[in-house]
């Protein structure tokens, strides 16, 4: 009896940890409220992305049109300059568009000038080519270039009077 407590005076001995029941609770909240965050940084990323890759097939449509309006040739065009040609490479992973001086009477002789290459999750869709006239101030054909992104989409638009929307 010697070692009862209640015989020196000891308090009792009182738990003051958590249960194993209030921890696995305690885990599960976290997990799911890691879960939500990891789904709206996720969906963030995406709007992001997007928004990168339709700004930069609008700038590189409107500097192809500028160029071609104001009859900016590159040095190795020394025959007639007929405008410039946006060309598209889409495919998710591997998706470019390159603009190329078109010079000389038909068939025309394409200068590489620029090439725009888009993130590894963009999957781009559009025609093989179009091209801005200079002559004529206008575009070969009307184009919808289809930005994808996850689930998420943007549509940029070449109307045939080269307005682009």
């Amino acid at each position: 009896m010697l070692n009862n407590h209640r015989y020196f005076n000891m308090p009792a001995c009182k738990n003051t940890g958590f249960s194993l029941v209030e921890l696995l609770v305690v885990m599960t909240i976290i997990s799911v409220l890691m879960g939500v965050g990891m789904m709206s940084f996720s969906n963030i990323q995406q709007d992001q992305t997007l928004k990168k890759a339709a700004s930069q097939v609008r700038s590189t449509l409107y500097e192809a049109r500028q160029m071609a309006f104001f009859g900016k040739r590159p040095a190795g065009c020394t025959t007639p300059f007929n405008g410039v040609q946006v060309s598209c490479a889409g495919g998710l992973g591997t998706s470019s568009l390159t603009l190329e001086s078109s010079c000389g009477s038909p068939p025309s002789t394409y200068l590489s000038l620029k090439t725009v290459t888009f993130d590894k999750s963009v999957n781009l869709t559009c025609p093989p080519s179009i091209e801005f006239t200079s002559v004529t101030q206008n575009v070969s054909s009307s184009a919808d270039y289809v930005i994808v992104v996850g689930t998420k989409n943007n549509t940029v638009t070449v109307t045939n009077t080269a307005q682009i929307q």
